[in-house]
């Protein structure tokens, strides 16, 4: 494999390194984190969203840089800027209903079989006996909404929090991070920023534009997204944690 890295587009307080490489004559970003290397999220990203809502990777002149949000923000407002935020990724969605992973190059056919191909693993993890009779109660929720009319996918962020959103010089603000990135479901980015990150609910809703016909179908993806949460917790001794805590919490009431 004949690489040259072009620039380095490396951010100074993500730790990750990042270079825009040619691969045998191919255009990619290469990403290193925590001596993992990746080529495709990134680009899969841009090339998927425009250029107004993913800050670009490619075009690194001084006039694009951005920087990460302060920590002290108030809470009200990051709960507005992101629901925002993901309403704008998500009016960009794709016609086709099969979903491919650059992460890993897995393919499915639809979004839900994306989702169950997780499930063993999961509840493995967490405990079969305790959470499978819910979790084909959650995953059935979903599979009635999509039976009743095919939704809309679209590039779903997967990290959307304060430590993934920048804000431009003209205070415009980007989500700045898509090493997650993948077609899916938008209710999925919904349903982990309730879970992980939400301060005020309603705010981050109404910044989001939910529409509340679809309150069944989020309750059923906040359970699921809070098993594959519990999974990656428990797996990383994680699970004194409150995240850990916040997941048992909406699979108990």
């Amino acid at each position: 494999m004949n690489e040259q890295i072009i620039e380095d587009l490396s951010s100074p307080w993500s730790g990750n390194t990042v270079h825009l490489v040619t691969v045998d004559g191919s255009q990619l970003i290469k990403k290193q984190y925590r001596k993992k290397e990746g080529y495709l999220r990134e680009v899969h990203a841009l090339r998927t969203v425009p250029q107004a809502i993913c800050p670009s990777l490619v075009d690194a002149y001084e006039q694009l840089t951005y920087e990460p949000l302060q920590k002290n923000i108030q809470a009200a407002d990051l709960d507005e800027i992101i629901g925002s935020l993901l309403r704008e990724l998500h009016q960009h969605t794709v016609q086709k209903p099969s979903v491919f992973d650059p992460g890993n190059g897995v393919t499915k056919e639809t979004w839900l079989d994306y989702l169950e191909s997780f499930a063993p693993n999961w509840l493995q993890t967490i405990g079969t006996e305790k959470y499978e009779s819910m979790y084909w109660s959650a995953i059935n929720s979903v599979r009635a909404a999509y039976d009743r009319n095919q939704r809309a996918l679209c590039l779903i962020h997967r990290d959307a929090r304060l430590a993934n959103v920048g804000e431009g010089s003209d205070g415009r603000f980007l989500f700045l991070d898509f090493e997650l990135a993948i077609i899916g479901d938008p209710l999925w980015d919904v349903a982990r920023y309730l879970i992980q990150s939400v301060h005020s609910e309603t705010t981050f809703l109404k910044a989001y534009e939910f529409d509340h016909t679809e309150i069944e179908v989020l309750q059923a993806y906040k359970k699921l997204y809070a098993m594959s949460f519990m999974n990656y917790l428990i797996k990383n001794k994680q699970a004194d944690t409150l995240d850990f805590k916040k997941c048992v919490n909406v699979l108990t009431n």
